[in-house]
């Protein structure tokens, strides 16, 4: 958990002695308290212990398709992955690489796009699989363009 403080940059700079610091430091203040933000502090930090994100809850996943490494430039891929989770699957994020591709909420968790590759390139599936308290997990697949 991170501490809520608002200030200037000047404060976080430690240049509390500046002339300009009280010119910079009050109007973000008052700025600040205007919308109800608030300065934190320990008390805010959580104190009791977290049992439901443990490396041992995160979901597990493999890819069941597409199968194999190699897939024919300009087709469509459906994607199927086998899950294993604990408090179930809410939704999982795919990608192409670092390209957002979209998302499932529902099972059977399939989807289905044409990637854009030209023969020989190489690209990584990605899928970010979230439970239902949100652990979270990445499985990713490495595949190469090949002529139709």
């Amino acid at each position: 958990k991170v501490i809520q403080e608002i200030h200037s940059i000047l404060y976080w700079l430690e240049r509390k002695d500046d002339p300009q610091f009280k010119n910079w430091e009050e109007p973000v203040r008052r700025w600040a308290g205007e919308r109800g933000l608030r300065d934190e502090n320990d008390e805010v930090i959580p104190k009791e212990y977290d049992d439901l994100h443990r490396p041992e809850f995160l979901p597990r996943a493999v890819f069941l398709e597409p199968v194999g490494i190699s897939f024919p430039a300009g087709n469509r891929i459906k994607v199927l992955l086998e899950i294993q989770s604990r408090f179930g699957v809410e939704q999982i994020d795919f990608f192409w690489g670092s390209e957002f591709l979209g998302s499932v909420k529902a099972p059977p968790f399939e989807f289905i796009f044409t990637p854009i590759a030209l023969p020989g390139e190489e690209f990584d599936l990605v899928a970010r699989i979230y439970d239902a308290v949100r652990n979270r997990a990445t499985v990713i697949k490495s595949l190469k363009a090949s002529e139709n």
